[in-house]
């Protein structure tokens, strides 16, 4: 059979070399398998060089063997010999020889003419080359030039190697035609090692293997673990460990390995990799523990990390020492990184605290570590962190005794963010292990309260600390006792407090004492008092500051007054007192409020060269606020950038102006949606004043579920809603109570009842203190409640609650009022209120009354301040700790302040004229306009003149709604020189900005110069648009910033128009003589007037035609989107309302109202924190911490969630491959596996089937997942799998 055999090779060779002087022709390639010949005899490399060498390079040698050679027998026999035994080749050869003349001879095939495309590719002369297996030589080659000479092929592979081509096939043609050399060998493998096939890393597994393990250096280690990685063999990334420990390269290789082995989750492999680093202890180079994790992401290191400690929980039989000692070095790893316990996944974090404790391992230095650096983070969301590691401790370790430098920090870090629900409990833990608390840890309690306005929790703090320590000697810890009051705006109480520094205490005042009284005087408005103690101030000693100017500069700034700003400066300056940022901020706001914000931002830039004292922040944040509401997106964009230019980061402050401007625009979504990524990702946090201004977007927008769901959000996230909170809930539920009562049939009357809004007010009133001051923060708030409510009771003529609602504020607000109700005592706002109550009523006396009271208090309130109410402070002498500011440097201060000196302040305040500030000349424009309908319906619309020109003598202006007001007033009176007196002020104030009736009906208006482009995002994207004109809600938004702007309304032309056809029907009896006084008077506006088109509306129905009063019709209700958890909870993905409620709810309360599905998939991974009361007080964590940690916690679960079934998935991939692979090597394993025989003790390992060495993916997912839902997941992964490398790449 093999004589046929041999006989049937003879004939094929000789067919296919018909001569050995021509080239080869063919136009396939050959096959891959070809070059897996492992044969490297010297016959062998000869004609397989000769197969890739041209013609002219070929020699006659390489097919035709040397006469008197073995080989020249028969040419066909060097090919057939490995057929046959060892014992059998001598005479095979001899009986198979035979002479072959005839293939000389053969005549060569004739090529076609015109085709002269040889296929054949160039090779070089093949010299005789044999296989250098002296080590010494292999040696000479690495570290000098090669010791045979050298040849084509080797020059040839050496250029390729040393080039960025990915030839890898032609590396390996050339490495065998060069005969195999060891000088080659380094390089030729870590050139393969680059190669993603899998062909490609067997043969460079197999030079590496031909390398001398001394010779192996880090060059050729590394490219090999990196191709071992792609091919996901672990008995050779073993292999490669062991031999980098022996090589005394461990540190370059293993914490690759290792980290293969970390995230595939193989633990036991991980653990003899560990292991391996016993080995060599005292060697330099040996890894250190921190370099096993360097080679993996933060990420990858605590979540893995989470498996391998539930893996050691749950499987006493593994926690060996040297598993016991990796889990010591990934406590280290993760919780002294300084970002691990910020950013990392909280239940993570302390999950892995808790099965180490469980397992024996030491964690107590690791809580430790992990707090400290909680406290000292830079983000509030990060800092919250530390009471709940602070709480795990203790229960994990009742014994534990907490530091008293531990409770110090944290009570600091407290007070520094305002947290006042821990500080009870932290306060409890001192008593509890030291007995009473340290005095340090009594003033940043007091000081955290104090600048909450608790009151009650400042007393009872403050007491203790007096049993404890007794009386202070010093007026520190006096400090929060008045300025808790002063807080709160009760300049009373704090005058009070103030008597017992020296009264109870005997201790004399100093300047922060002096200065928190100024501050209480600040917050009510009240110049005056506050002028009478700064002098008592000056007459006790005691030095005024920065913080003492800062002060008197801020009332004036919140007025609007820039000259007694800027005179308070100088005031500053003369008393050697530093300039600070927070003075120039004054002035800035002054200039602000005035509506010059380009002077203001041209002041902000000429101060930061000033390097004054503090921060430029609050400073561009005020100024980005007013551009905000102008909606002036380009000047936004320019503030922010020169921001960033000083290197002054953005804040909450900053990210309120921004949001601001989205929510004034309509894109409460959006700004809903930026308000959580922001809070999410830690640039901010977001308060109680953010969600205010997300709940003020949805309830213009009339989002009635968003409203309920958001202020829900509010009341569990901070216990209490804010002032403004409470007031946009109210106006919303008096939204709701208008609704209802109109599909009832009430529209107006006395039967009207705004239950709803009641009801939120009352329950704000049970919130508030028992008793606050007048001028308290608190009845501040209830009063806009009260203002709204008897607005609208007054609008519709509900008189008699309006007039109830009014008694039970002055009952219960003001008790200390001399015979009950004393007017003046009440804020303007619901005395603008009572008016329209009083007007609707028909009492036009008592609205009188009220507009002088109104206009006595606003000239107080607006009027300029008297600065010759202070006495002129002596210079005092700086103090060792305050830095004098020199007279020389007063050239530093911005030009801007030095150029213009402030005007004369008696000059200013003459009671005659301009007495009001430009400010506030704005400030009666809503009950001036009451007034005059009062006087309008009395018949007496000839006193209008007369006061409108006193208050213009005073200082106020009036705003285009005051004249139209005028003129409707004017237009509806019987007498003709009324009339004739509202066409000629019509004519003068609004008939010049007359945009014609096509636009004026569609509620187009006038545009200023100062209004920005920007202000038609108001208006609906198909709304027609003028360059010139402002459209309908644009001009209402513009009307609040610059209300004296002329807007003709197609109302007041109405009332025109119907004072036009009365006089027209007076000509009759009369003549046409007023009709053309009227029509000289005011030409324009007739001329408007006869160009009035029809309109079927109730406006030209009721006032021009005289028909009765009919209802409006109404509107079609618009589809709103709903996102069940708001602003930060869970489920911010928005949804249409009917695919989230049943059914309409009429309650105020969202009880019940969204499904638990919608809230979270699966609550129950919460139980970590459901005990989180058995240490100390129930209120250990504040709810707007836990809130965010549960949903911080159900993020990264869902996370890991999706995370565990990728590598479930990529598990059941690589089975599938490597089943595959270990079928198919079985069958050809010769002809496919690279021959590994002569790799020494590398061999005996390499031949192990692979499928054995890696657990299969049931037995992997048994040791991993300890839980049931995990067999879910592996299931669900298995039947996702589309691909058999698709679970690895995903992993991967």
């Amino acid at each position: 059979m093999l004589e046929r055999a041999t006989a049937c090779f003879e004939s094929a060779g000789r067919r296919f070399f018909r001569d050995s002087h021509d080239a080869i022709r063919t136009r396939r390639s050959l096959s891959r398998n070809f070059w897996r010949h492992n044969a490297a005899s010297e016959d062998f490399s000869n004609w397989f060089l000769a197969l890739v060498q041209s013609p002219d390079k070929r020699s006659s040698s390489a097919l035709n063997p040397i006469p008197g050679s073995p080989t020249a027998l028969d040419g066909g026999t060097p090919f057939l010999d490995f057929l046959y035994p060892q014992a059998t080749r001598p005479e095979s050869v001899f009986r198979l020889s035979r002479n072959s003349k005839r293939l000389g001879s053969r005549r060569k095939r004739k090529s076609l003419l015109g085709f002269s495309r040889t296929y054949t590719s160039e090779a070089v002369s093949n010299p005789p080359a044999t296989l250098l297996d002296d080590q010494g030589v292999h040696r000479a080659y690495s570290h000098g030039g090669p010791a045979d000479p050298p040849s084509q092929a080797m020059k040839d592979l050496w250029t390729l190697l040393q080039s960025q081509d990915t030839d890898f096939d032609k590396a390996w043609v050339l490495y065998l035609a060069a005969g195999e050399p060891p000088a080659i060998r380094t390089a030729l493998c870590s050139y393969l090692s680059r190669s993603g096939r899998r062909s490609d890393q067997d043969l460079a597994w197999q030079v590496f293997g031909q390398i001398p393990l001394e010779d192996r250096s880090a060059d050729i280690f590394l490219p090999m673990v990196h191709s071992q990685l792609r091919y996901e063999d672990p008995t050779r990334l073993k292999q490669l460990a062991q031999q980098a420990i022996q090589c005394d390269l461990a540190d370059r290789c293993t914490p690759w390995i290792f980290a293969y082995f970390w995230k595939r989750e193989r633990w036991t492999d991980a653990v003899e990799i560990w292991e391996m680093r016993s080995y060599l202890q005292t060697s330099a180079k040996n890894p250190s523990p921190q370099t096993y994790f360097s080679r993996m992401t933060e990420h990858a290191i605590l979540q893995k990390g989470l498996e391998f400690t539930r893996h050691l929980r749950y499987n006493p039989d593994q926690r060996i020492p040297p598993a016991l000692s990796l889990g010591q070095q990934l406590l280290e790893t993760i919780y002294q990184s300084p970002k691990q316990p910020e950013h990392g996944s909280l239940d993570a974090l302390l999950e892995i605290l808790k099965s180490c404790s469980e397992i024996g391992l030491q964690t107590t230095p690791y809580y430790l570590s992990s707090i400290s650096t909680l406290q000292s983070s830079s983000t509030r969301s990060g800092f919250s962190r530390s009471a709940f590691f602070y709480h795990q401790l203790r229960r994990e370790l009742p014994r534990y005794v907490p530091s008293k430098d531990l409770l110090n920090r944290q009570l600091s870090a407290l007070q520094f963010w305002a947290a006042t629900g821990e500080i009870e409990f932290f306060l409890e833990e001192f008593i509890y292990f030291y007995g009473k608390p340290s005095f340090r840890a009594y003033r940043h309690a007091l000081n955290c309260f104090s600048h909450a306005g608790d009151v009650s929790k400042v007393d009872l703090i403050f007491n203790r600390m007096l049993a404890d320590y007794g009386k202070p000697f010093n007026c520190g810890p006096l400090v929060p006792l008045l300025m808790v009051h002063a807080q709160k705006g009760n300049p009373k109480e704090t005058e009070r407090q103030f008597q017992r520094v020296s009264s109870e205490f005997g201790l004399k005042p100093d300047t922060y004492c002096w200065n928190v009284l100024l501050k209480s005087h600040a917050a009510k408005n009240d110049w005056a008092s506050m002028c009478s103690a700064f002098t008592q101030m000056l007459k006790n000693g005691a030095n005024p500051d920065s913080h003492t100017f800062g002060t008197l500069m801020q009332i004036a700034a919140k007025r609007g007054d820039i000259d007694s700003t800027r005179r308070l400066l100088k005031e500053a300056q003369d008393c050697q007192v530093r300039i600070t940022m927070p003075l120039l901020q004054a002035i800035i706001k002054a200039y602000c409020h005035n509506g010059e914000l380009e002077l203001a931002e041209k002041l902000a830039g000429a101060s930061l060269s000033l390097n004054a004292e503090g921060s430029s922040l609050k400073m561009w944040n005020t100024i980005l606020l007013h551009y905000a509401r102008r909606m002036d997106v380009k000047a936004c964009y320019r503030i922010r950038a020169r921001m960033e230019s000083a290197g002054v980061s953005l804040n909450a402050g900053s990210y309120y102006a921004i949001l601001l401007g989205l929510v004034l625009a309509g894109r409460t979504e959006r700004a809903r949606r930026m308000l959580r990524e922001l809070h999410k990702k830690r640039r901010m946090y977001a308060t109680e004043m953010h969600l205010s201004l997300i709940l003020h977007g949805f309830v213009r927008e009339g989002n009635r579920d968003m409203v309920h769901i958001i202020f829900r959000e509010i009341l569990e996230r901070f216990g209490k809603a804010g002032p403004q909170s409470n007031l946009l809930y109210l106006k919303y539920q008096v939204q709701r109570d208008l609704e209802i009562a109109k599909e009832n049939g009430i529209t107006e009357g006395a039967r009207l009842r705004l239950a709803l809004g009641e009801q939120v007010l009352q329950q704000s009133i049970e919130r508030s203190d028992p008793a606050p001051s007048v001028s308290d923060a608190t009845d501040y708030a209830l009063s806009l409640q009260y203002q709204h409510l008897i607005k609208e009771y007054g609008k519709r003529g509900g008189v008699e609650r309006a007039r109830a609602l009014f008694l039970q504020y002055a009952d219960g607000r003001t008790p200390e009022m001399p015979q009950g109700k004393d007017p003046k005592r009440i804020p303007m706002g619901i005395l603008a209120a009572m008016m329209t109550v009083h007007l609707k009523a028909g009492e036009y006396q008592k609205v009188e009354d009220l507009w002088k009271i109104l206009l006595s208090d606003a000239i107080k309130k607006a009027g300029r301040i008297h600065l010759d109410m202070l006495q002129d402070p002596p210079v005092p002498a700086p103090k060792s700790s305050e830095k004098s500011v020199p007279a020389s440097k007063t050239q530093d201060i911005p030009a801007t302040l030095k150029n213009s000196e402030p005007k004369s302040t008696h000059a200013s305040t003459s009671p005659e004229k301009n007495i009001i500030l430009p400010a506030q000349r704005f400030i009666l424009g809503q009950a001036l306009s009451i007034y005059m309908r009062a006087l309008g319906y009395k018949n007496e619309t000839s006193r209008i003149r007369d006061i409108v020109a006193h208050l213009e003598h005073l200082g106020f202006v009036l705003t285009t709604f005051n004249w139209s007001t005028w003129v409707q007033m004017l237009a509806s009176s019987d007498n003709f020189s009324d009339q004739l007196n509202a066409f000629e002020t019509f004519e003068q104030k609004f008939a010049p900005f007359f945009p014609g009736w096509y636009k004026l009906l569609r509620g187009f208006g006038l545009k200023s110069s100062a209004v920005p482009r920007e202000v038609w995002m108001l208006e609906a994207p198909q709304a027609e648009r003028w360059d010139s004109l402002l459209g309908k809600k644009a001009r209402g938004h513009w009307m609040k910033i610059e209300p004296d702007l002329p807007q003709p309304t197609y109302y007041t032309m109405a009332f025109l128009a119907a004072s036009l056809n009365r006089i027209r029907d007076k000509t009759i009896s009369q003549g046409n003589i007023e009709l053309q006084i009227v029509n000289a008077a005011a030409p324009k506006t007739v001329k408007f007037l006869g160009q009035m088109p029809y309109k079927r509306d109730k406006i030209q129905g009721v006032l021009v035609r005289n028909r009765s009063e009919q209802l409006d019709k109404a509107k079609a209700p618009h589809e709103r989107r709903v996102v069940p958890g708001g602003v930060l909870g869970v489920g911010g993905v928005a949804r249409y309302r009917n695919d989230l409620f049943d059914e309409d709810e009429e309650q105020p309360e969202l009880s019940g109202i969204i499904p638990i599905s919608d809230l979270a998939e699966d609550t129950t991974h919460l139980s970590w924190m459901e005990d989180l009361g058995e240490v100390g007080p129930e209120s250990v964590i504040t709810p707007e911490h836990r809130i965010d940690a549960e949903g911080h916690v159900r993020h990264s679960r869902q996370k890991r969630q999706r995370s565990r079934k990728l590598h479930l998935a990529g598990v059941v991939g690589r089975e599938k491959v490597r089943y595959k692979r270990s079928e198919s090597g079985k069958s050809n394993n010769d002809s496919i596996l690279p021959n590994v025989s002569t790799m020494g003790g590398l061999s005996s390992m390499d031949q192990q089937p692979l499928a054995e060495d890696e657990p299969s993916a049931v037995s992997q997912v048994t040791e991993v997942h300890h839980d049931q839902h995990q067999a879910e997941n592996v299931a669900s992964a298995t039947e996702n799998l589309d691909g058999k490398n698709r679970g690895g790449k995903a992993d991967e």
